[in-house]
């Protein structure tokens, strides 16, 4: 339950920043409704699990050591505090960032452009391997826990994000500059608890 409720939350965090991809998601639903929506969520669902394989498999052969726990721990949870601390710092991105030809597709080139975009985002692979050295670090040999972390943080990401596009219509006359601010630091602080949380964690640990 832990892992199942660690990835929940962590999937709210991710549901919640505020980048290209967003505002894409937004912009699609708005012009071609909430099917359309739907495959550009399907896109970036399939982009993100594309993305845990590969950081999971790749780091998974080399996770046992303590030593690489303990590093990555270290590494991992600073990374997500630079991020976050980013994130309280720095304005947030706005509509005009969206990637505009997204907006001329339809069918399966949706849902393989937003896989597309959701991976050339630098901050995805960066934020993948971050997560999944932290899971690895808090669950150590302990594969179970780490699909249900995944599997919570992945269907509560899908979850927020098809709720997003159905909500568009609504979203667009709320989503004020001052209000995306506030959200913006929110998910900032949350990312720096998080990864304050891992490195206490493999402080603990020694």
């Amino acid at each position: 339950m832990e892992a199942i409720g660690g990835g929940i939350a962590l999937g709210l965090v991710l549901s919640l920043l505020l980048g290209p991809v967003f505002f894409a998601l937004l912009q699609i639903s708005l012009a071609h409704g909430f099917r359309a929506g739907a495959k550009m969520v399907a896109g970036i669902a399939a982009s993100d699990v594309f993305f845990i394989l590969i950081c999971y498999f790749g780091l998974a052969p080399i996770a046992s050591t303590p030593t690489f726990q303990y590093w990555m721990g270290i590494i991992g949870g600073g990374i997500m505090m630079a991020f976050g601390l980013a994130s309280v710092l720095k304005p947030p991105a706005n509509a005009s960032d969206a990637d505009k030809s997204i907006a001329k597709l339809d069918g399966w080139k949706l849902v393989l452009r937003a896989f597309v975009l959701n991976g050339l985002n630098p901050f995805v692979l960066i934020f993948w391997l971050t997560t999944t050295s932290n899971v690895i670090t808090r669950y150590p040999a302990d594969p179970m826990n780490h699909s249900l972390f995944f599997v919570g943080m992945v269907l509560t990401a899908i979850g927020t994000d098809l709720a997003k596009a159905y909500a568009a219509k609504r979203l667009s006359g709320v989503m004020k500059p001052q209000l995306l601010r506030y959200l913006t630091i929110g998910v900032g602080i949350a990312l720096i608890i998080f990864g304050a949380r891992t490195i206490y964690k493999v402080w603990y640990m020694i």
